[in-house]
C-alpha cells in the first residue's frame, strides 16, 4: 500500500505462490501486495476476498467472498457436532485417502446408481448378510463358490444348470 490508511473492504487474489500462508491481492485502485491469510481457508487465485488493514501496512485475508477455498492444516483435524448433525451439500464431492475409516453404530446409504471398483480384494465379513433385489440378480465370476456348514437352499419356479 502507497498511503497508510484502514481498510475493509473485497479484493482479487493475483497470486498464490511465494511466501507461505500469504497470498498476493488487488485492491481497488492500488497495486497488488501481499496480505497474510487470517484464516485456515486458503483462496485461489481468481477468488475474491475481505481484506482488513487498519494501518495500511499490515494486510489481512479474514474471510473468501466468492470463488474456490482450500481448507489446510499442518496437524490433526476434526469436525464435531456433539449434539447436532454435520451436513455437506454440492454438486460433487471427492474425497481422496490413503486410508478411509469410519466407524458408526448403523450406516445408511440411498441412491438412484451405485458403482464400484476395487482393484484387490473386496470383503465384507458379517454376523448376517441378506441381499435384496426386486428384479434380476447377477453373480459373474471367472469361478463362483458357495460354502455352507449346513445347508445351501435355492428355490425358484426354474432353475437351469449349465
Amino acid at each position: 500500500m502507497t498511503e497508510t490508511a484502514s481498510y475493509l473492504g473485497s479484493a482479487w487474489v493475483t497470486g498464490t505462490r511465494g511466501r507461505s500462508g500469504q497470498v498476493e491481492v488487488a485492491l481497488p485502485e492500488r497495486d497488488p501486495l501481499w496480505a497474510r491469510l487470517a484464516t485456515t481457508f486458503h483462496p485461489s487465485e481468481g477468488d475474491e476476498v475481505l481484506v482488513l488493514s487498519l494501518d495500511g501496512e499490515q494486510v489481512f485475508v479474514i474471510g473468501i467472498l466468492r470463488g474456490s477455498a482450500r481448507l489446510r492444516v499442518t496437524g490433526d483435524f476434526s469436525i464435531e457436532a456433539p449434539k447436532g448433525t454435520i451436513t455437506m451439500s454440492a454438486p460433487h464431492i471427492r474425497w481422496e485417502a490413503g486410508k478411509l475409516e469410519v466407524a458408526a453404530h448403523r450406516i445408511v446409504q440411498r441412491a438412484r446408481d451405485f458403482y464400484g471398483w476395487v482393484s484387490n480384494l473386496f470383503r465384507i465379513q458379517s454376523r448376517r448378510m441378506k441381499t435384496l433385489a426386486d428384479e434380476d440378480y447377477t453373480v459373474r465370476a471367472r469361478t463362483a463358490r458357495v460354502v455352507a456348514e449346513r445347508e445351501v437352499k435355492i428355490d425358484g419356479t426354474s432353475i437351469e444348470l449349465g
